[in-house]
């Protein structure tokens, strides 16, 4: 039986990976062939997603919908692109797959952030993660936020389930080749905690390299299980 653990605190829980901490020997990653946007019926809707979709993959995979906002300044240059996003995509897929859980980009936004009285970069956008959660909170996807450069430490922040807003707030400086913080943030959004104990090939280790990309079976049972029993409504197929 699958224990079903959910904690709630009375303040956001605070994620911390630095990408300065990263590996210098792992391997570079490659990125995957992007394949074309389609069309998908959800809900007698209409829903573009780009990159692959993995609502029509076997019937024992779970498919989670994704909101993918990325950040402009105030000259209108935008912190990522969609070739990174489908990149992080793939890679995400990638680590994911050995759980049996996938995830599809069924909307990507370029906002600027000063139009909801919010900061572009450096400190201040990482003070204001809470208000960057409710301000793009999606209640029927997954929140990916990309803002400008934080220069701090930090670079990455997600609150775990019955700790609402959610989504998981992460700087530019991640947004392109370190698919793997990503993937790690979306086991947070999942209710993985941190591995501790220098597993660092773990995709839920403290300190994120390239290698870090395997998840054990009480991982893949307690995501599985999040995903079913807190996150139902964010499932497709």
């Amino acid at each position: 039986m699958v224990k079903r653990i959910f904690r709630i605190s009375a303040a956001n829980v605070f994620k911390i990976i630095s990408f300065a901490l990263l590996l210098a020997s792992t391997a570079a990653l490659t990125a995957c062939d992007e394949t074309q946007a389609v069309r998908l019926n959800q809900g007698g809707t209409s829903a573009a997603v780009f990159g692959s979709s993995c609502q029509d993959n076997s019937s024992d995979e779970i498919c989670i919908g994704l909101k993918y906002v990325v950040y402009q300044d105030s000259e209108g240059n935008s912190v990522t692109d969609e070739a990174a996003a489908r990149e992080n995509l793939e890679g995400i897929n990638r680590v994911w797959k050995q759980c049996g859980i996938a995830f599809q980009i069924e909307k990507y936004e370029v906002v600027d952030p000063s139009h909801e009285g919010l900061s572009f970069g450096g400190m201040r956008s990482q003070s204001q993660t809470d208000r960057i959660r409710k301000q793009y909170e999606d209640d029927s996807r997954f929140l990916i936020v990309t803002t400008g450069a934080w220069h701090a430490q930090k670079n990455a922040w997600t609150t775990p389930p019955g700790d609402a807003p959610y989504g998981a707030v992460m700087e530019g400086g991640i947004s392109s080749g370190y698919s793997e913080i990503y993937a790690h943030e979306l086991g947070h959004y999942l209710n993985l905690d941190h591995v501790t104990q220098g597993v660092s090939s773990n995709v839920m280790s403290t300190v994120i390299g390239h290698r870090s990309t395997e998840l054990d079976h009480s991982q893949c049972r307690e995501a599985r299980a999040t995903a079913k029993l807190f996150w139902a409504h964010m499932l497709r197929g």
